[in-house]
């Protein structure tokens, strides 16, 4: 079983200290860190659950400043496979999951993921959760980190599922509605506007 470590160094890379995170059981795959506004941590991971057709789930952990847990979180889909991707602490307190999302229950060939992003308040809670990019141009895909804007807007990268996919950019405003999706592909460099 795969877990998580967490590990505080100093400006010159020192160890301070670490946390290790199990998965009590389960496979947790590392998706990204993020610190937090309150000087804690926020950590997002892959949940891996190898239990009939479910996929797996995003988990994420917020931990105080020494990287103690305070709360652990669980988000996953109808047909259990949605994939975590990047975290984000946003100023208003609240974070910013990203990763894929995938309806069918029958994953792989014929599946289509979608491009997933979640808001969520200080506490753990879903502020809003949304798909973006069906049918998308590509499989396979997923939103790998956001970052915030002045303006409260948010913009994710992602990568691009194939040979022939470079990766893309999502740009949503603070209530995760899209205002525009890129993908950019490997001939010649060219993108679309989808």
């Amino acid at each position: 079983f795969f877990t998580l470590v967490l590990i505080k160094s100093d400006s010159s890379g020192n160890k301070i200290w670490h946390r290790t995170y199990n998965g009590h059981g389960r496979s947790i795959l590392f998706g990204g860190a993020d610190t937090c506004y309150d000087g804690g941590y926020i950590i997002s991971g892959y949940d891996y659950d190898t239990t009939g057709y479910c996929g797996g789930r995003i988990m994420l952990m917020k931990t105080d400043s020494a990287g103690n847990p305070k709360w652990t979180k669980y988000i996953s889909g109808s047909a259990c496979n949605i994939g975590g991707g990047g975290v984000l602490s946003l100023r208003d307190g609240g974070y910013i999951v990203c990763g894929s999302y995938d309806d069918s229950i029958f994953h792989g060939e014929g599946s289509y993921p979608e491009l997933y992003m979640a808001k969520l308040s200080s506490s753990g809670s879903i502020v809003w959760s949304k798909k973006y990019g069906y049918p998308p141009p590509f499989s396979n895909s997923y939103l790998v980190m956001a970052r915030e804007l002045t303006n409260g807007d948010i913009v994710a990268c992602g990568n691009g599922g194939d040979t022939n996919t470079l990766g893309c950019i999502l740009k949503v405003d603070a209530n995760g509605n899209q205002k525009w999706l890129r993908h950019y592909y490997n001939q010649f460099f060219k993108s679309n506007g989808d």
